[in-house]
């Protein structure tokens, strides 16, 4: 059964009879949608790698934005003037806003959020019932950035320094809707960029995960939680009722978007599915209330570590603590023993994000993360999935998959690119040539 019309008339009328009758609601649903639903996994899609190295960065060492990250971190003085002369010598001309078509750096959570605000007022005439809705969301999204957006331009510089220890051609970075090649050293070992010929710029990147770690079956058993997908509210607020009615106190919801929004739905006191679209509805936006997901059983994690994973090896994990850049990596180690700690671990409801960290050292609970680790790319190569990020946490279970992330996209905290940039190299040179000249 997957849908209320499945139910014949007959049936529903003599769940009716016996609730007349002085007996217990036993909902149809009961045992069918959360812990009986058939897995939609299917088998992972062998599919080659890229052998290209990708990076993803959102600013330009500009004046200014040079100046707001010395101001926070005078550390990165050297490499702030690295990644200006590199822009320099490779796009001439670029600060009067010609050459990447007047793009803007980013700011922080609130300029953005006021920005949007001023835009939105100006282009509407102003309406009481419209106007203090947007204007009340928008103050709702004024709230201190979890990572300082000034740690993004160090990721950003940090990114195109590693580029060192590719060969020309071996790396695009994305700008925007720009396309950036790397085209080799100059003769004093700075890196140099041309903009890539590409029609990048007229297409959006799809937010559908390239790698859907929902669909692996053998992922399952990494994340000691289950875990089922659904598509629509329908399904939905059917899973979290059925949940309910099992004795689950909260579910976690999280959009299969890359990005998309995670959620802790209470459902204490849900009996009816009237009750589940009450509390879904009281924090998701209606446009998600059509998306496809997934409902897990609620296990918060206290701790976290990132595993950097380049042609199915694990190569360099990071302790992923928001305040930490680059700069704050441990020299010459590629395994890091720090953990981050999660000042607030769950909630009772509402849009959740793990918020303030901070970080702890444990080198015996970082030993076990890694055989973790370890485990699910030896797993996950043998389906040829080679290249991504796996985010390892601590639970009331244990050490526990919590996702997993394309590369490109996801946060350095303190990690050494030059790490992943030379495991990318040694792949490549491992490629046959007849390969590489395909590939390019």
């Amino acid at each position: 059964m997957t849908k209320w019309e499945q139910l014949s008339k007959e049936g529903l009328m003599a769940i009716a009879e016996s609730v007349r009758e002085g007996n217990a609601y036993v909902p149809p649903y009961q045992g069918r949608y959360f812990t009986a639903r058939p897995q939609q996994f299917g088998p992972p899609p062998h599919r080659a790698e890229p052998w290209t190295f990708e990076g993803n960065i959102q600013n330009l060492p500009t004046d200014d934005k040079i100046a707001e990250v010395l101001a926070f971190d005078p550390r990165a003085a050297e490499l702030m003037a690295f990644w200006r002369e590199v822009i320099d010598r490779s796009f001439p001309g670029w600060s009067d806003g010609s050459v990447f078509n007047d793009f803007e750096n980013e700011t922080s959570g609130t300029d953005r959020a006021m920005r949007l605000l001023q835009d939105d007022l100006e282009r509407h005439e102003l309406t009481p019932r419209r106007d203090y809705l947007n204007f009340e969301i928008f103050l709702n999204r004024m709230t201190p950035d979890p990572r300082d957006h000034r740690l993004h331009a160090i990721d950003d510089a940090e990114t195109i320094r590693s580029l060192t220890h590719l060969n020309a051609g071996e790396a695009v970075i994305f700008l925007g809707a720009h396309r950036l090649t790397y085209d080799g050293q100059d003769k004093d070992g700075l890196p140099r960029l041309s903009m890539a010929l590409s029609e990048f710029g007229q297409k959006k990147r799809s937010r559908e995960s390239s790698n859907p770690y929902w669909t692996w079956h053998f992922f399952q058993k990494y994340m000691l939680r289950r875990s089922v997908t659904v598509s629509g509210d329908s399904d939905l607020l059917w899973t979290l009722c059925d949940m309910a009615s099992q004795g689950f106190r909260k579910a976690f919801l999280k959009n299969c978007v890359s990005k998309g929004g995670t959620w802790t739905i209470d459902l204490e006191g849900v009996r009816f599915l009237r009750d589940a679209a009450m509390r879904v509805r009281s924090v998701v936006y209606p446009h998600n209330l059509a998306m496809k997901a997934m409902v897990q059983e609620h296990l918060p994690f206290t701790h976290e570590q990132r595993f950097f994973v380049v042609n199915g090896r694990v190569v360099a994990s990071v302790c992923s603590d928001r305040n930490f850049s680059t700069l704050d990596q441990i020299p010459g180690k590629r395994l890091d023993h720090r953990l981050a700690a999660l000042a607030t671990p769950e909630i009772e409801h509402g849009a959740f994000d793990r918020g303030v960290t901070s970080h702890v050292t444990d080198r015996k609970m970082a030993a076990r993360f890694a055989r973790l680790a370890r485990k699910i790319a030896n797993d996950a190569r043998g389906h040829g999935i080679l290249d991504y990020v796996v985010d390892i946490g601590l639970t009331s279970k244990g050490p526990a998959a919590i996702e997993v992330n394309e590369l490109e996209l996801s946060g350095p905290y303190s990690l050494n690119r030059d790490w992943v940039a030379k495991a990318y190299a040694r792949r490549q040179r491992s490629k046959p040539s007849s390969d590489v000249a395909a590939a390019a």
